[in-house]
């Protein structure tokens, strides 16, 4: 990890925000729980409202306009017989 100076404040927030989301600090806005193929799955969601910068982004390189929303995925695969 690098670097984040005090007067990024909007870059601050969003690595801030995505350390507590991956440390489970925020609750997940999705969560799903699949068992098959022997394997239980959990798919977890987070949505947060898009900056200037990441539409700007999108719209650059993806030619993705109007992009108002962005999210956070996090999955987790393992043996059913792990289960406790």
């Amino acid at each position: 990890m690098g670097i984040v100076k005090q007067n990024h404040s909007d870059g601050r927030t969003a690595l801030c925000e995505g350390m507590m989301a991956e440390q489970g600090a925020l609750p997940p806005d999705v969560q799903e729980w699949s068992r098959h193929h022997g394997r239980r799955d959990v798919r977890e969601e987070w949505r947060v409202e898009a900056d200037d910068a990441m539409r700007t982004y999108l719209e650059q390189e993806w030619g993705w306009p109007d992009v108002r929303w962005d999210r956070r995925v996090r999955r987790q695969r393992a043996p059913l017989h792990a289960e406790t």
